[in-house]
């Protein structure tokens, strides 16, 4: 890894960190988290090692020396590593086990650990399936309990039983756990149930009763948008406002919401929907007004697209392969009619995989393309 300072002359040097022939830059996760402050500066580094099992991870101060760095056995297929959003922590799941014959570990092996960036010092090591942060905590799950710690000082904060049991790691599936906006959400796999925890305590607010859950979404004042593998769920604390059911039967596989905004309808979102045999569309759908009972469905000539919604008009930019023009679409979002397309300098980047970040961004009059360093507005005056 290389650490440079760009200025008006051009790029200078900092400094730069050797990772070793069997570094495989392909399959690396990097992060990094920068407010100027050389103790809170911090690069993270976690990564697969070639073909042995095992892993890596290291902290990098910004002046370019390393903090802490920690290798173990078995590798995870699914090791997940965070910093905390302040840079002072960092949570990574661990294998608990000696390595099997294969060399890899499954969920009911996991505990997870918090670890100073500044000392390398483990602040808190608990037996865990997975994890997830919120402003300033760190929730677990185990069995039917679910626990928040401090990301600062691995302190317990609160340990609630859901009176659920949260997936069973022996059979190497694990139930989800979303910290959003204030609250902790964990599905249960065997009541097909979402419970709802108020993440300042730990109480039971409500629970819903939908299938495996994918994402949560925040839109509005205790109200949320749950996708799931039969669809969309609007839920409230008064329970489930509104399913929008699609055609897709995997939360994985052939649906990802694309876009979600608050118009004068309330709150409205839009998704990619395969309809088999190659074809799909883009739904529309909401939970007031108009929306209460219907959805809008555009045909799309690819189901790898990009969409952004506005309060009256949908954009949507397919991919193409390179060396061809990419043509962005805008839609009227009450009648589904298609109301212009112009050439665009680039297709951008559109995410693989379902829930990842959008290239595109509505704005007043017009719209925006970001990809990495370049990108481009399309207006309308």
């Amino acid at each position: 890894m290389t650490a440079f300072e760009l200025g008006t002359a051009g790029r200078r040097e900092l400094w730069r960190t050797p990772f070793g022939s069997e570094f495989d830059p392909r399959q690396a996760l990097v992060e990094v988290d920068s407010d100027g402050a050389e103790r809170s500066t911090v690069h993270l580094v976690a990564h697969w090692r070639g073909n042995a099992p095992r892993s890596e991870y290291r902290v990098v101060s910004s002046s370019g020396r390393e903090i802490l760095r920690c290798r173990w056995r078995p590798y995870d297929r699914q090791e997940h590593v965070e910093l905390s959003h302040d840079g002072v922590t960092l949570i990574a799941t661990r294998t608990a086990l000696k390595p099997r014959l294969s060399g890899l570990s499954t969920p009911k092996d996991r505990i997870v650990e918090i670890r100073s960036t500044h000392t390398g010092k483990i602040l808190a090591s608990q037996r865990s399936t997975d994890f997830a942060q919120d402003r300033g905590r760190v929730y677990l799950r185990q069995g039917s309990d679910v626990s928040a710690l401090d990301s600062r000082t691995g302190r317990l904060v609160w340990r609630v039983a859901t009176g659920v049991r949260l997936g069973d790691p022996r059979r190497g599936s694990t139930s989800p756990l979303f910290a959003v906006a204030g609250h902790v959400f964990v599905h249960s796999e065997e009541d097909h149930a979402v419970v709802a925890l108020r993440a300042a305590d730990g109480r039971v607010l409500w629970r819903a009763s939908v299938g495996p859950v994918s994402s949560v979404r925040p839109v509005g004042q205790d109200r949320f948008l749950i996708q799931h593998a039969e669809g969309f769920t609007f839920v409230s604390p008064q329970g489930s406002e509104r399913n929008v059911p699609f055609a897709s039967r995997s939360a994985s596989a052939g649906l990802s919401l694309e876009d979600l905004v608050t118009t004068s309808d309330g709150p409205v979102a839009t998704a990619v929907e395969s309809k088999g045999s190659g074809a799909s569309a883009l739904v529309v759908f909401g939970a007031e007004g108009r929306w209460e009972h219907g959805r809008l469905e555009i045909p799309l000539p690819s189901g790898h697209v990009q969409a952004a919604l506005a309060d009256s008009v949908v954009y949507v930019l397919p991919w193409v392969p390179d060396g061809e023009r990419a043509v962005l679409h805008a839609y009227d979002l009450r009648s589904g009619h298609q109301l212009w397309s112009v050439g665009v300098p680039d297709r951008l980047t559109i995410p693989s995989t379902p829930g990842g970040p959008n290239s595109l961004h509505a704005v007043d009059h017009g719209l925006i393309g970001l990809d990495r360093a370049a990108g481009w507005v399309a207006g309308s005056r």
